[in-house]
């Protein structure tokens, strides 16, 4: 008899057997209480997974999305250069020609500035 149950029986003897079951009852009673708390944690612990798994499938969209408008925009810019480049050999013949030119190099203009953010201000 360890010594709880010696104190236990000392001070209240006739209670010794009823006092074991409750002593089962309030253990069970706190494992279920903890094994709540256990399961609990454990469901949050899976829906912040959920949460963490869907968010990293979010930004891999979000990434491939980026990736896929880089590429665009590099292939406008290459599209932009290769339009100055062919200005440069451009002959003037008449006014219309001059009109062409000059409406081709503002667009131009307007199209790098918009690709290096400069349109919005």
């Amino acid at each position: 008899m360890d010594k709880f149950e010696k104190a236990i029986c000392e001070h209240n003897p006739l209670y010794k057997e009823g006092l074991q079951d409750k002593y089962y009852q309030g253990a069970k009673w706190a494992w279920q209480s903890r094994q709540a708390e256990v399961d609990d944690l454990t469901k949050k612990n899976k829906e912040a997974y959920s949460r963490e798994i869907k968010e990293f499938e979010k930004n891999l969209i979000l990434k491939a999305e980026l990736e896929e408008k880089d590429k665009k925009l590099k292939a406008v810019e290459l599209i932009l250069i290769e339009l100055k480049e062919s200005m440069t050999n451009f002959k003037e013949l008449d006014l219309y020609d001059k009109g062409v030119r000059v409406a081709t190099t503002y667009t131009i203009d307007d199209l790098e500035k918009a690709l290096r953010g400069e349109h919005e201000s």
